[in-house]
């Protein structure tokens, strides 16, 4: 192990935001909350925004690339993508890209740190200048067998995305996961989830009103709410009419 005095480290860098005081380049991010919070429609809103080189909610955003791996329904992920990027403008050429998964990834099992070593593969692959993220919707399904509640279980999901996140080290990762049945409870499962995290952000829903808010933040402070509405889409793609779930920041 080599080892050097702090002066000869230089001046560290600052973080570089994704999405202003939520999404850093470079961290692994928990977003967590409810079954019916709208977390699959308030991320697919924020980085469609992102990748458009728009605000979210006010904050600003960096263009990037998105690597979407759904653990549930492949084809309800990509029409809800294609309905909420049509409904913000859409993309031009000179924007963000959206990438979607053709398998189901798994984060646990024999397979899981070569499947990360082959994804940092197709990552360097498609880099096209712009920072990537990949998101992981949602963590439940992506470790079949494993109790959550088990230390083992999740030590190896937080191992394998430490095997991407070094083979990528400015590529921000964000997993989508369940809450306990109390807020104070934090992401449901073993508390070494979250304490391998860089940021977590809670997600509840009270009436029609949705709240997303961070819970941790390494290097950063907590302040700062979004709130927003479930709202439903339209849009019609080639000759055929969608409908999805969307977002209204409030």
């Amino acid at each position: 192990m080599e080892i050097s005095k702090l002066k000869d480290f230089g001046i560290p860098p600052l973080r570089e935001f994704l999405i202003d005081g939520l999404i850093y380049k470079g961290e692994i991010s928990l977003l967590y909350g409810e079954s019916g919070a709208g977390k699959s429609a308030l991320i697919v809103d924020m980085f469609s925004r992102a990748v458009a080189g728009k605000t979210v909610d006010g904050r600003q955003t960096v263009e990037l690339d998105v690597f979407w791996l759904p653990t549930e329904n492949l084809q309800e992920h990509q029409r809800r993508l294609l309905v909420t990027d049509k409904s913000i403008g859409g993309l031009s050429e000179n924007k963000g890209i959206h990438y979607l998964a053709h398998e189901h990834v798994r984060l646990v099992g024999d397979t899981a740190p070569s499947k990360m070593t082959s994804l940092a593969g197709k990552l360097r692959q498609e880099f096209s200048g712009r920072p990537q993220v990949v998101i992981v919707d949602t963590l439940n399904q992506a470790m079949p067998g494993m109790d959550e509640n088990s230390s083992t279980g999740m030590s190896e999901v937080v191992s394998n995305l430490k095997i991407l996140q070094e083979a990528m080290p400015e590529l921000h990762i964000l997993i989508v996961h369940h809450s306990g049945k109390k807020k104070e409870n934090g992401a449901r499962g073993h508390s070494s989830l979250e304490a391998a995290m860089d940021s977590c952000f809670f997600l509840s829903k009270k009436d029609k009103t949705h709240q997303l808010e961070v819970t941790k933040q390494r290097g950063g402070n907590r302040e700062g709410k979004i709130k927003f509405h479930l709202t439903p889409l339209q849009a019609k793609i080639g000759d055929r009419e969608f409908s999805s779930i969307g977002v209204e920041y409030l």
